[in-house]
C-alpha cells in the first residue's frame, strides 16, 4: 500500500512540476508572441495604407506616359498664361527635358494645388448675392 501511497504521491509531485513548467513556458512564449503581434499590427496598418495609395493613384498609372506628358505649349494654355508670366512660373514645375520641356500631368496638379489660393469675398459681392440694395 506505501507504494502505492508513494506512486501517487510521485506522480502527483510529477504533475505539479509538468503544469508549472507548462505555465512557465505559455508565459515565455507569450512574451515572445506578442512583440510579433504588435509589429503584425503595424504591418497590417501599412499595408491597408499603401493599398488605399494605390488604389488612389491607379487612375493616373492606368494611364500611358505619352498621355500624362505635357509640354510648355500645353501647360501656358493651361494656366491661361502669356509667354513672359509662363516662365516666371515655370520654375514651379519639375521639367523633364526630353529634347523640350515636358511636365506630368498629375505633378502639374499637385502643385497648382499646393499654390491654391480662396479669394476673399468684398463686402459688396457679398451683398448682391443676398439680392440686397447697395
Amino acid at each position: 500500500m506505501e507504494t502505492k501511497l508513494n506512486n501517487t504521491h510521485a506522480q502527483t509531485h510529477e504533475k505539479y512540476v509538468e503544469q508549472c513548467s507548462a505555465k512557465k513556458l505559455t508565459e515565455e512564449l507569450i512574451e515572445i508572441i506578442t512583440p510579433l503581434w504588435d509589429r503584425m499590427d503595424q504591418l497590417i496598418e501599412t499595408t491597408k495604407e499603401i493599398s488605399l495609395l494605390m488604389m488612389q493613384n491607379q487612375n493616373h498609372e492606368d494611364l500611358n506616359l505619352s498621355q500624362r506628358l505635357i509640354d510648355n505649349h500645353d501647360l501656358k494654355k493651361m494656366l491661361k498664361l502669356g509667354n513672359t508670366t509662363f516662365f516666371e512660373k515655370k520654375a514651379l514645375f519639375r521639367t523633364y527635358n526630353l529634347g523640350k520641356d515636358y511636365y506630368l500631368q498629375d505633378e502639374v496638379l499637385e502643385v497648382i494645388k499646393m499654390h491654391e489660393v480662396i479669394p476673399a469675398k468684398s463686402p459688396k459681392s457679398s451683398s448682391r448675392n443676398r439680392n440686397v440694395p447697395e
